[in-house]
């Protein structure tokens, strides 16, 4: 006789203890306990060697939930199921805009499992910490976010930065009621079927501009969703990629040139790029092209990723019914990938990162190039949206637009999103997904006009981006179309293969894609099953 282990939480005794696991310290805010903080995050969630297939799987954690509604399970004092809670029926949107209506949770301690920022830039990325005594312009706009949630639903905002998420979804734990991480950090979980398809869930209203659209039609597959981002999540707001440009620079070698006029009139495509960059190389009179001249563009060997997506190309598409194409090594993918090899290696254009990755402090390949353009030695840098974070004591004014579209026949300006990006994504075994669905809706759209006005009409525009409006309008363009690539995102390899040829000046791409295309499409029919069977 076959037997399963089957993890039921306990709940009551968590509850009675005031936490959801683990030694955890409290971070009390002015109404006395809007988050509540466990520890540090085991920061790679990884499977184990042996796993479990996914249809059992599926069969052991519906059973683990169906036990736990039986033995009943409370946080905070409070279900987080209809059955203690009074709900507002009167009209179907709040006061405040939303549409999703009110609910009291009665005290419910609400949990994500959540990634603890750490670093230089931290304070800029903590999604759901909050204190009331933060006036910092992010920190504050989130609490403010929060505050709005707690009232209307009658909660407590925990994040759980302990939790290994794997392990405790194949245990059927129910400690946590949604997710915030990476796709990386979630990849193992979703494909093994512990994630609930967000479609399913009432609620969601992701072609709202609180969410980014782009990204639901291009991680959804056959119309399963089970990961989305938008204005509450920080780390996507900084993960995006621009192009930024110093205006003293510009004033100097492309007098006359209003490179804003240039995006709002379709004209802003790579080759006219290129064509301003030409005009900012300078060597400095040593005969040597180094760190120590003047260029068009300060680059580091991740622009070969971004140019490949902002040019239009994926690896892969979707027709209308949502069957999927593999894409690799089209005469459009070669064309790109082979001018933006060239221009990265181009010594007398690009200030090339990678060149001087261990010749400066951690992290050289990044400093180098913000050095060189506060000093106005570069045109151009193309740089994550946080980054604008390393500009903040440079004296020139600076401005930012989106990356430039392939052509003119392009039609729109495309943002290709960072992994370092950050996803909601809700567990099977959150307790009430009803709940669940119900809070990352109103944390996205009260983000709206909170925390993400906050990240770029406060910080980018006034603190960093000194020319204001246009910088701030311009990354209204910059968010308005971010998308992701499931096959690049699937296939772990694809990354460094690019990349390493960009710093090798390899242009060898044809015979790169026809060597590995075999495997890579068995690779993505493999990933890709679990989504695609009914």
């Amino acid at each position: 006789m076959l037997f399963f282990h089957i993890y039921i939480s306990a709940s009551e005794r968590r509850n009675a203890a005031g936490i959801r696991c683990g030694s955890a310290s409290a971070a009390e805010s002015a109404d006395g306990d809007l988050l509540l903080r466990a520890g540090t995050i085991n920061e790679q969630q990884t499977k184990g060697s042996d796993t479990i297939t996914a249809k059992i799987m599926a069969a052991l954690i519906a059973a683990a939930i169906l036990l736990a509604a039986a033995v009943g399970c409370t946080r905070g004092g409070s279900t987080p199921s209809g059955s203690s809670g009074e709900e507002s029926t009167s009209a179907p949107e709040t006061s405040d805009g939303s549409a999703v209506p009110a609910h009291d949770y009665g005290g419910y301690g609400f949990s994500f499992a959540d990634t603890e920022a750490t670093g230089a830039k931290s304070h800029f990325f903590a999604e759901i910490s909050s204190d009331a005594s933060d006036t910092d312009t992010i920190p504050a706009s989130v609490y403010k976010r929060n505050e709005r949630l707690v009232s209307k639903y009658n909660i407590k905002l925990r994040s759980n930065f302990e939790i290994n998420l794997y392990n405790s979804l194949t245990a059927g734990e129910d400690i946590v009621d949604a997710v915030i991480y990476d796709p990386y950090a979630l990849k193992g979980v979703m494909q093994d079927g512990l994630l609930v398809d967000l479609n399913t869930l009432d609620y969601f209203s992701f072609d709202s501009d609180w969410w980014m659209k782009g990204i639901a039609e291009s991680v959804s597959i056959k119309d399963k969703l089970y990961m989305m981002t938008g204005s509450a999540n920080i780390r996507t707001l900084g993960s995006t990629q621009a192009l930024f440009f110093n205006k003293t620079v510009a004033e100097d070698r492309i007098p006359g040139t209003d490179i804003y006029k240039l995006v709002d009139d379709g004209e802003w495509t790579l080759d006219k790029m290129l064509e301003l960059a030409a005009s900012a190389g300078a060597d400095n009179g040593d005969g040597v092209w180094d760190e120590k001249d003047s260029y068009g563009l300060a680059f580091n060997n991740f622009a070969l990723i971004s140019f490949f997506f902002s040019s239009g190309c994926r690896f892969i598409t979707k027709d209308d019914s949502g069957e999927l194409t593999y894409d690799f090594g089209s005469d459009r993918q070669i064309e790109v990938l082979t001018k933006t090899v060239n221009f990265l290696n181009d010594q007398t254009m690009t200030l090339y990162g990678e060149r001087y990755a261990d010749k400066y402090q951690e992290n050289g390949r990044v400093y180098v190039l913000t050095d060189a353009f506060k000093e106005n030695r570069a045109l151009f840098i193309n740089n994550l949206v946080s980054n604008g974070i390393l500009l903040r004591n440079m004296e020139t004014e600076y401005g930012v637009v989106p990356q430039p579209k392939y052509d003119t026949a392009q039609k729109d300006y495309v943002t290709f999103l960072h992994g370092n990006a950050s996803y909601f994504a809700v567990p099977l075994t959150a307790p009430d997904k009803d709940c669940s669905a119900r809070i990352i809706e109103d944390m996205a759209y009260y983000s709206r006009d909170t925390v993400r006005n906050a990240y770029i009409e406060i910080v980018v525009k006034q603190k960093y981006a000194v020319d204001g409006a246009d910088s701030a309008r311009m990354l209204d363009i910059v968010y308005g179309n971010v998308i992701f690539d499931m096959g690049y995102f699937a296939i772990g390899s694809l990354d460094g293969t690019l990349r390493k040829m960009a710093d090798n000046n390899d242009t060898g791409f044809s015979s790169m894609f026809a060597t590995n295309i075999n495997q890579w499409e068995r690779l993505l029919n493999n990933y890709f099953r679990p989504y695609l069977e009914d």
